[in-house]
């Protein structure tokens, strides 16, 4: 009970302040209440008489209208939902008090028999109707035009979702596009570095392989992970455009009359008509007769509501049928609760409105639901295929990308190192495994091209010792060995910080990249050894030291979203600076939060986009 009484509260609160309480619906819907339990022409006595007195009612209805338009206008300028609310309050007030009143002037001057009661329990009973009538006009008003705002709204969310969805395709076609740019860029260059090392000496093709590293396989890489695709077009959106719930995707059942939860409809009819029953009756056969008519009336809509859910297609058509049944049996059953003869105090037109209008506003409610539930799968769907869509987009560049900047730089600078020391008899040996190891690289760019938008590039393959020319991404013992054939380290390392490498992935890929990186810089400025240090903190964390001798450029800076960069974000904390001669790059690596998501393959570098 304590939801329904707070949705209850929401409902009311929100037609009340929405700046929409007094509407053309309100007048049209109450009308049936007007001319009958309202009209005030229960003395009449002929046919000719009640016709006269069925016009007052609708006259003085019309009359209402008139003065309740200085406060419809006056909630609409209003900005404050207290104020709006406030006016509504004094609109009920007003009209319950103002009817009666017109009633009995108009009935006067028509000459009509007047209305047998004081006007006292007149004015109570219009007060409670009024009350009652007003409010659940505006609700239904309320929740109708909200749920065609709410399917509006989120059928835009799910049309721009929708346009995200075929921007992605565009956003992977541009992603593809940039990628073969760079393979035929790098095929191409491989090309000139391949006919400028034919015959050559060993001089000249270990500063051609540094020149590669450095003119191709490098910018090329910082080219892939500065890529940034072009988002997907806004939708456009016209609010003054008139709403097709079908195009939007809204609710396609058959239309027509709903019924009332079950006790909705009778109980607010019987506390319309209790005031006027209190007054005529007395309390013991008002509060008998209201009993009568709620136990027959929640039984009627109770059938009713089970006999429209299995009659489905037809299920208007029993509403209607139903509550206009439902509404015989409470004018004809308990003659103590009407207060005198049928045609007095006509019943059944007043449980028909009230039972339609209740209808009305829960189907509006339930439509909005299910409108809801639906909108919101949709959204869940694309957000899904758009997420699924982004993570093949990166993995395919980072891979791209790693193997350009380890594979292809890092591996050219190893190379022309080794054949700088190669005797005479192994230089051709290793310029061919480094030319290999090249055209594995081009092969492997321009292999990406023609592979499935849904399958990411798997990693390169670890290299065999056999060939341990190039820092292969794969274990960080085989990175320092492959590492150790161009320049001498000197390694250092607390079992514990490499326990927790080894034993957690994350951790382990970062140490690769940050040794890599390290040692492609201190190659490539003419290091010849470096010393690297692996320390646990106190708190747990890795802390990585990789110093070479040399000095840092002052003014220099690394590409945004490349290189150091990159590491810094993912690491929880880098620095760069010169210490006793060489240039040190320390690291210190965190939890799992800090390299990346559980379960990424590739961490954090989303942030970095």
């Amino acid at each position: 009970m304590r939801p329904a009484a707070s949705a209850l509260r929401t409902g009311l609160w929100a037609a009340a302040s929405g700046g929409t309480f007094l509407t053309p619906w309100s007048w049209l819907l109450t009308l049936p209440l007007a001319v009958t339990v309202l009209g005030g022409y229960d003395a009449a006595g002929t046919a000719s008489e009640r016709a006269a007195g069925v016009g007052v009612a609708f006259a003085v209805h019309a009359l209402l209208a008139a003065a309740a338009l200085p406060l419809a206008l006056a909630e609409r300028r209003l900005a404050h939902p207290g104020r709006r609310a406030l006016v509504a309050g004094c609109a009920i007030v007003v009209l319950g008090i103002l009817r009666p009143l017109l009633t009995a002037w108009l009935t006067a001057t028509a000459g009509l028999p007047p209305f047998p009661a004081p006007m006292g329990p007149r004015i109570a009973t219009n007060l409670a109707a009024t009350t009652i009538a007003l409010p659940i006009v505006a609700v239904a008003v309320t929740a109708v035009r909200r749920r065609a705002a709410a399917i509006a709204a989120l059928a835009d969310v799910a049309a721009a979702l929708q346009a995200g969805r075929s921007g992605g395709q565009d956003l992977r076609t541009a992603a593809e596009a940039e990628s073969r740019a760079v393979a035929e860029r790098f095929r191409s260059a491989l090309g000139v570095l391949l006919a400028a090392g034919r015959d050559a000496d060993r001089a000249t093709r270990a500063a051609a392989l540094r020149a590669f590293a450095q003119g191709t396989a490098r910018p090329l890489s910082h080219r892939l992970a500065a890529f940034r695709p072009p988002a997907a077009p806004g939708i456009p959106v016209d609010p003054r455009a008139p709403l097709d719930v079908r195009a939007a995707g809204g609710d396609r059942r058959r239309g027509g009359p709903t019924p009332p939860p079950p006790g909705l409809a009778v109980g607010l009819t019987i506390l319309a008509f209790l005031p006027y029953a209190l007054a005529h009756d007395g309390a013991v056969a008002a509060l008998s007769g209201s009993a009568i008519a709620l136990g027959l009336g929640l039984s009627g809509e109770i059938v009713t509501a089970r006999l429209a859910r299995a009659a489905r297609a037809r299920s208007g058509e029993v509403a209607l049928l139903g509550a206009t049944m439902t509404g015989a049996v409470l004018a004809l059953v308990p003659p103590q609760f009407i207060g005198g003869p049928v045609e007095l105090l006509p019943v059944l037109p007043s449980y028909l409105a009230v039972s339609l209008v209740a209808g009305a506003a829960a189907a509006a409610v339930g439509r909005l639901r299910r409108e809801l539930a639906r909108l919101e799968g949709e959204i869940a769907r694309y957000s899904a295929d758009v997420a699924e869509h982004g993570r093949a987009v990166h993995a395919g560049r980072e891979a791209a990308r790693r193997a350009l900047h380890d594979d292809a730089q890092g591996g050219c600078l190893v190379a022309a190192t080794l054949l700088e020391r190669a005797a005479p008899t192994e230089a051709e040996a290793r310029w061919a495994e480094a030319v290999a190891e090249l055209e594995r690289v081009a092969r492997q760019l321009e292999a990406s091209q023609s592979e499935s938008e849904s399958e990411p590039e798997p990693e390169p393959e670890p290299v065999p010792a056999a060939r341990p020319s190039r820092p292969a991404r794969s274990g960080l013992a085989e990175v320092l060995s492959a590492w150790s054939r161009a320049i001498e380290l000197d390694i250092a390392s607390d079992p514990v910080a490499l326990a927790r490498l080894e034993h957690e992935p994350a951790l382990g890929a970062l140490a690769v990249d940050v040794v890599s990186e390290a040692l492609v810089n201190a190659v490539k400025h003419g290091a010849r050894s470096a010393a690297i240090r692996f320390e646990c903190e106190p708190s747990g964390n890795v802390m990585i030291r990789v110093a070479a001798p040399g000095r840092l450029a002052r003014g220099s800076t690394d590409e945004p979203g490349t290189g150091l960069a990159a590491l810094r974000i993912r690491a929880e904390r880098l620095t760069l600076h010169e210490e006793d001669g060489s240039v040190v790059l320390a690291v210190r690596l965190g939890g799992a939060a800090a390299v990346g998501s559980a379960g990424s393959q590739y961490p954090n570098t989303a942030a970095a986009r």
